[in-house]
């Protein structure tokens, strides 16, 4: 599945979280004072709005309609 269009940007996860969807309700840290860490150093924390939620998951339906058992 491509990343949704209101995705911030690119997203990194292990391979066997491959095929599951991933909703992008935040973006950002809002610690950023680990050490360790510049993933986030210069990108400001930030909530997806909740239309862009909903356009997501629009999506998602879409693509994976739901199945009765």
């Amino acid at each position: 599945m491509k990343l949704s269009p209101n995705a911030v940007r690119e997203i990194w996860r292990p391979p066997y979280e491959a095929h599951f969807v991933i909703i992008q309700a935040a973006s950002g840290c809002t610690w950023k004072k680990c050490r360790f860490c510049c993933l986030y150093k210069d990108e400001c924390f930030r909530m997806s709005p909740m239309e862009e939620l909903e356009e997501d998951l629009e999506e998602i339906k879409s693509c994976q309609p739901y199945r009765l058992p």
